[in-house]
């Protein structure tokens, strides 16, 4: 404590003294729950203080706060009226709901421009969470209160769709549907790895190779996973031939949204089933894509390349990580949601130091079917232990609030390592809403043994979210209640997730959950689980605390701490497994750095120490992206003298179709989406590129409003991939791209839906056009002077107005970006029926692609008397 009241002493005495400078300047991108804000945030950072302007952070989240940095006071509310808020910076005195407290004077600095506040203070009197992560250059805002502009948003885009269900004209962007091929050339996802091991007077060697790759094929899409080893039983091949539309309209009146041949993956049954490996079967559903697993329960799956690693967060606090792939595939299963909104953020390292993210929303009961909606969905596949698997599901909207599920599943249950025994069930159940609790009731029945009735709640307040599972078992056996295990009597699940508000510290979310479990024998297990993390200024930190006690078998105590940091460029990450009982000891120890990058260069370093084992292994790699390549190599060492020697190669492939080019790429793009955009200028604005037009170089686009690197070649060509499959993209030319102020796109953008395997062929025309210019005067009383703010429409040959502007003071105007043709301009009708005018002319004029500007089209209103 002595040593901490010095460091504050010495950096009061500090920050006193202190001016900033530009060093100190940190420009931060916002990001405001699920958006990304255009707004940029000038902070300073001072030691290990990260400093924000209170006013102009007011400003972005639209909160009532006025800051006044001459007299060095602020006062407003925050989400609420009654949620006042005065400070008062000569006094070191903040007034929140009416109670007054000192603060910390080296927290709070004023400026000529604005009041600096430290982030953790800052998020206290706000009531928001702060998470900056200034290696990225980013700064997260969130808050259990919704902020004003996010609820303005919300609002506009209500009135939006009520507009467009009244037929109100509306912007849109026009959708391109790209048909299957019989067959195309694939695009490819290489990966090629070699491992020699020499130790204990012996060595081998390894060599493996993994391939995904996707195409059109049969008119369908294709997918096939190969991989290959010099060791036999690892060899792994799954090939899948379908479809998917998001806009459920494949197969005629099944109005299906998918169908699948081969290797498919089944989705978790609750009570049922427990997903597997991908099996060769059949699959057709119309439930909306990427609607999540269950109404309180969604798994997250997918490919994850050799190499690289994946973190989970559910609402910003790290619930899992994994870092070697199971049949190439990372899987996060039966992951919880909370009553209320689920923010997820998958966040992947490459082995080049690449970092990608990818963010879901859901919501319990966000898969509630709505009223007079139906969705089904029947599966067929082999089993690989012997007998087949079919399950059928149908879900109904009964009303605004409440849904039936109907389940009939036939499935093969292992009774010992070398027999199965079929097993077929009928499930009913009812989902929905009750005043401020979700919940489920299912009965399910074993034709060929017991039943089981399962009742689940959830609810929440606040921020804490509470769930209740109990589940009633007679005889009843599944994947997930084990013919070779206790049988079951009943069990019963409590969760509950809330958190510690910020203080001095930030918020620390915990859950703790209880699972207790009857058998049939008499016997009895009680599972208690505490999850508790905490993130600040880039560091994450988690502790998991798991205690099992069993009546017939000793109990066991156990617990996993986690470190994960990216900070300044340096990655860290550290685990330590321990336990409590049946002993107490530190089990392995397991550490990762990666330091920033040294000439396009990525260092890793690890270190593992397993106590039981008493072994210790030291590991080293270095990797870089040869142009559009990956190469890494890597050694290991442990303490039993055996060294190993690792090195890798990867890339991703796709084949342009144009210029029928191979590109190859430094990150996996098999399993995404991709578009080649041909920009031109169409010189006789038939919207096709044909002779006479022009390729345009060096144009960017927007890919649903966020900018994209590639920008086109010579031939006018943009190869875009890594889009998101199967789901709608809007895609559109960046206007300020484009060299020429009267250069305009035919089209304001393209919907598309991009898929695996197949690279859209689009083309965006580019029209010339003209800008006219001069001034409107007034004749009244004998006397002319200038007009200003009259209504200017630019009418066209058909009677269609193309442009309108408005004249500024002194009757002057510019209007640009008008299309080649014919035109006469003119004032608004409105208008001159108002102000009870007459025009002397209006006058014509012609744009062409040799005459692009006319200069000087002035004309005369006169007063009519009255």
């Amino acid at each position: 404590m002595l040593f901490s009241l010095s460091a504050l002493a010495d950096a009061a005495e500090d920050i006193n003294q202190w001016t900033p400078s530009d060093d100190d300047l940190r420009i931060l991108e916002m990001r405001v729950e699920q958006y990304r804000l255009e707004d940029l945030l000038a902070t300073y950072q001072r030691k290990d203080m990260l400093l924000i302007p209170m006013g102009l952070l007011a400003e972005i989240l639209d909160l009532a706060v006025d800051v006044n940095p001459g007299a060095g006071t602020a006062e407003g509310f925050m989400f609420r009226e009654d949620n006042t808020i005065f400070l008062d910076t000569t006094r070191n005195e903040i007034t929140v709901r009416g109670k007054t407290q000192a603060y910390n004077s080296n927290l709070v600095y004023v400026l000529d421009d604005d009041i600096y506040i430290d982030a953790n203070l800052i998020s206290k009197w706000f009531d928001i969470r702060i998470n900056a992560d200034l290696f990225s250059a980013t700064i997260k805002i969130t808050s259990d209160n919704p902020f004003p502009f996010i609820v303005k948003m919300q609002r506009e885009e209500r009135i939006t769709k009520t507009r467009a269900r009244l037929d109100q004209e509306q912007p849109y962007y026009p959708h391109h549907y790209e048909p299957y091929d019989l067959w195309n050339v694939p695009f490819f996802d290489q990966t090629l790895e070699t491992t020699r091991r020499q130790g204990d007077g012996d060595s081998s060697n390894t060599f493996r190779s993994t391939t995904f790759a996707t195409a059109d094929l049969l008119h369908m899409s294709s997918s096939l996973y190969l991989f290959l080893a010099d060791d036999d039983e690892l060899n792994d091949v799954r090939f899948t031939l379908g479809k998917k539309d998001p806009e459920s309209e494949l197969l005629g009146f099944a109005r299906a949204t998918e169908y699948a041949l081969g290797s498919i993956m089944e989705p978790r049954l609750k009570n049922l089933t427990i997903p597997g490996d991908q099996q060769a079967g059949a699959l057709l559903s119309n439930f909306t894509l990427g609607r999540q697993d269950e109404y309180s329960r969604q798994r997250f799956r997918g490919n994850l390349l050799p190499g690289w690693e994946v973190e989970l967060y559910q609402n910003d606090r790290l619930i899992g990580y994994q870092s070697e792939a199971v049949d190439g595939q990372y899987d996060f299963q039966d992951i919880p949601l909370l009553f209320g909104r689920n923010y997820f953020r998958l966040v992947f390292y490459g082995p080049q130091g690449q970092v990608r993210e990818q963010e879901e929303f859901f919501e319990v009961g966000q898969s509630l079917t709505r009223k007079g909606e139906h969705f089904y969905r029947v599966l067929a596949s082999d089993n690989e232990r012997g007998g087949n698997r079919v399950t059928a599901q149908y879900d109904v909207g009964l009303n605004d609030r409440v849904s039936a599920s109907f389940i009939g599943a036939s499935i093969p249950l292992d009774v010992d390592t070398t027999t199965v025994e079929q097993h077929n069930y009928l499930q009913a159940g009812l989902r929905g809403f009750w005043e401020s609790f979700f919940v489920t009731f299912d009965v399910i029945d074993d034709i060929d043994g017991g039943e089981a009735l399962d009742f689940e709640l959830q609810t929440g307040f606040n921020n804490t979210s509470i769930s209740l599972n109990h589940t009633i078992l007679n005889h009843f056996f599944s994947e997930e209640f084990k013919l070779t295990q206790q049988e079951f009597k009943d069990r019963t699940k409590f969760r509950i997730d809330t958190s510690i508000p910020p203080s001095i510290i930030p918020r620390i979310p915990f859950s703790l959950e209880l699972i207790m479990s009857d058998f049939e024998s008499g016997n009895d297990r009680n599972e208690l689980n505490n999850l508790i993390s905490l993130q600040t200024y880039g560091l994450s930190l988690s502790n998991l605390l798991s205690y099992v006690q069993n009546s017939d078998i000793q109990n066991v105590f156990t617990g996993t701490f986690g470190v994960s940091s990216n900070f300044k460029g340096y990655g860290l990450r550290g685990t330590i497994n321990y336990e409590f009982k049946p002993e107490s000891d530190v089990t392995t120890v397991d550490l990762t750095l990666r330091p920033p990058l040294y000439n396009n260069y990525q260092f890793t370093y690890g270190l593992n120490h397993s106590l039981r084992a008493d072994l210790t292994q030291a590991s080293a790699s270095v990797s870089k992206s040869v142009g559009s390549f990956n190469l890494s190599a890597g050694l290991r060492y442990n303490t039993d003298s055996i060294l190993s020697l690792d090195a890798r190669f990867s890339v991703g492939l796709g084949r342009e179709p144009r210029e029928n080019t191979w590109v190859p790429h430094a990150l996996a793009i098999a399993g995404r989406g991709s578009v080649s955009a041909r920009v031109f200028l169409d010189n006789n604005e038939d919207g096709l590129f044909n002779e006479g037009d022009e390729p345009i170089e060096n144009v960017g686009f927007t890919v649903n409003n966020g900018y994209q690197q590639v920008r086109t070649d010579a031939s006018g060509i943009a190869f875009m991939t890594g889009l998101l499959e199967y789901r709608p993209v809007n895609l559109a030319i960046a206007i300020s791209t484009l060299e020429d102020p009267l250069w305009s796109p035919a089209l304001p953008g393209m919907r598309i839906i991009p898929r695996p395997g197949q690279a859209m062929q689009l083309d965006f025309p580019v029209f010339t056009s003209g800008e006219i210019d001069g001034t409107v005067y007034l004749t009244r009383n004998g006397k002319t002077v200038p007009a200003g703010q009259v209504q200017l429409e630019v009418v066209d040959e058909n009677g269609r107005v193309v442009k309108t502007s408005i004249t500024e003071y002194d009757g002057f105007y510019v209007i640009s970006k008008i299309p080649l043709g014919k035109y006469r301009i003119r004032v608004s009708r409105q208008q001159i029926e108002k102000l009870n005018l007459s025009a002397s002319t209006e006058p014509e004029f012609e744009i062409t692609a040799d005459n692009q500007f006319e200069s000087g089209i002035d004309f005369t209103l006169i007063k009519i008397a009255q």
